[in-house]
């Protein structure tokens, strides 16, 4: 089963609002960007994974993990590292469980990440 997630613990919003502070108008642009890439490398993640291509599953992981960790978004990053390991081993191991917790990650901040859009 997997872990709750406290939705306070999912953003260094420290980290989001210099980044918000720096870009001004351009941080919803930025926002908006971020969630609609991290959407589309998950579901190449998933894709990867049921077909056993340990290459893209490691290039998406690895994108996913860099852009999360570059707004502050650490726990999807953290989370993402694991998975980005395995693939450097070439063994992957739970990945059902690991892309379940990369996407109920997601969904949570997705939400959170939302409201300085709308």
């Amino acid at each position: 089963m997997a872990e709750e997630l406290d939705p306070n613990n999912l953003i260094d919003m420290d980290s989001l609002m210099m980044l918000k502070e720096l870009l001004g108008e351009k941080f919803v642009e930025l926002i908006e960007t971020y969630l609609r890439d991290s959407a589309a490398r998950i579901e190449k993640l998933k894709v990867a994974l049921e077909a056993g291509d340990i290459e893209t599953a490691k290039h998406e992981v690895h994108g996913l993990k860099g852009s999360s960790r570059n707004i502050g978004i650490n726990s999807l990053a953290d989370t993402c590292d694991i998975l980005e390991k395995q693939t450097h081993a070439g063994t992957v191991t739970n990945e059902e469980q690991q892309l379940a917790a990369i996407e109920q990650n997601f969904a949570a901040v997705a939400v959170k990440l939302k409201t300085f859009i709308e």
